[in-house]
């Protein structure tokens, strides 16, 4: 089992049982100093409501079965409306929709983390897509994704994998 929390065997125990009996995946280890800010409950409800949606099919692969995943089949913009489409249904951003320093029109590729709730709109939220949606746009007018080879789409792939691991790393999981 990759249960690996930094914390007394006390600790790792209460953990677990509050684990299974919430049926999180084994895969998931939750960083100590995540624990100190947060309550071991609401960590694993946010471990539990997390989604990911993705154009990237490595993701699919890498955390399918760990973590919820929303494959969208099509660029980057798409996925930016799914995350927006969701957000009206009442899902929180976790991530920023343009993390990193790849910008919209030099990648295909996008994975944004959202917290999957059926709660009022989060205005904050919503502005934030809303203001990626159009950064976008604007970019995309300006100059097209090129027409890569699938050795360079192999990369963005791989780039879009770790500025996922990243942003899940920053909320305390690893997988």
């Amino acid at each position: 089992m990759l249960l690996s929390l930094f914390v007394s065997i006390r600790e790792s125990v209460a953990i677990h049982e509050e684990r299974h009996q919430k049926r999180l995946p084994d895969k998931i280890i939750i960083k100590k100093y995540f624990l100190a800010k947060y309550s071991y409950r609401e960590v694993i409800n946010l471990i539990r409501n997390i989604e990911i949606l993705t154009n990237n099919g490595v993701i699919c692969d890498k955390f399918n079965g760990i973590l919820k995943i929303t494959f969208i089949d099509g660029g980057f913009i798409d996925v930016l409306h799914g995350a927006r489409d969701k957000i009206h249904g009442g899902s929180v951003l976790v991530s920023h929709p343009l993390m990193g320093s790849v910008k919209p029109n030099e990648t295909p590729y996008r994975s944004i983390i959202l917290e999957d709730k059926k709660g009022p709109l989060d205005f904050q939220s919503l502005s934030i897509i809303e203001s990626s949606i159009e950064s976008c746009k604007k970019l995309l007018r300006d100059k097209l994704t090129p027409d890569w080879t699938p050795r360079v789409l192999d990369d963005f792939k791989f780039l879009d994998m770790k500025l996922l691991e990243s942003a899940l790393s920053s909320i305390g999981v690893n997988c």
